[in-house]
């Protein structure tokens, strides 16, 4: 056996003995040389930024090791700004911008030229956007970090912010091919789209011909009212006569 051969056999020992089985089965690639840690960064055509670790000579993103570890500041993140709608009080729409986080999916499906209410699309790590000492439970959102995608906007953050983009940044770990742009890249070549009308405080009040009717005419039967209450009549007189033999 060649030394080399000696080598690949020896890291994938390592790897089978030092990581979860579910991750040893998903190496991306051995290098027999042991290279140092390192970092790719991969264009539109699939992917973005990825964190890889080396444990004896074997290749793994780090999420692959432990997918519930917690997100870290260089993790990827996607944030658009999406035209939505507000019913005023005199039930007309105003324009509504705002800010919101996109999965991994979303991202690839309007980069497919799908219709979309997102008017840009940005991307930024964690540590860009919040602020404190720990992405996992930041103390802020830093409006001055999409400056670039809002381009003279009035834009808000989307409600439940921090929980919607700690999750969304997941799926990006999970799966970086999806992470088209580059960190600070603001994209705006989208099927941008108004057509149908994103309106967050439409509220659906049911009316009176959307309750269903609870009527002595219906009937399970599908007879009408009048047989119903002739058939019932015949039934009455039966039991009186019978009451009375």
């Amino acid at each position: 056996m060649t030394a080399i051969s000696i080598s690949w056999v020896r890291a994938l020992v390592a790897v089978l003995v030092s990581v979860p089985l579910s991750a040893a089965f998903r190496i991306s690639y051995i290098d027999a040389a042991g290279m140092r840690p390192s970092t790719s960064n991969l264009r539109r055509s699939g992917g973005g930024h990825i964190s890889v670790l080396r444990a004896g000579g074997v290749t793994l993103p780090h999420d692959m090791i432990d997918p519930y570890a917690p997100l870290k500041s260089d993790d990827y993140i996607a944030l658009g700004l999406a035209c939505c709608y507000l019913l005023n009080d005199k039930n007309k729409l105003e324009e509504y911008w705002v800010i919101e986080p996109l999965t991994a999916g979303t991202l690839e499906t309007i980069d497919r030229g799908v219709d979309t209410s997102y008017r840009r699309v940005m991307a930024l790590t964690l540590g860009d956007l919040f602020e404190g000492d720990d992405v996992n439970s930041p103390t802020g959102a830093r409006l001055s970090a999409v400056e670039p995608m809002i381009s003279g906007e009035e834009a808000r953050f989307s409600e439940a912010l921090t929980e919607r983009v700690l999750a969304a940044a997941r799926t990006f770990r999970r799966r970086p091919e999806a992470q088209l742009l580059d960190l600070g890249e603001v994209a705006d070549d989208f099927n941008f789209s108004t057509e149908r009308k994103r309106i967050l405080n439409q509220k659906f009040e049911p009316s009176f011909d959307d309750n269903v009717k609870q009527h002595s005419s219906i009937d399970v039967y599908g007879r009408t009212e009048s047989e119903s209450s002739d058939e019932q009549a015949e039934l009455d007189k039966q039991i009186e006569e019978l009451a009375n033999a």
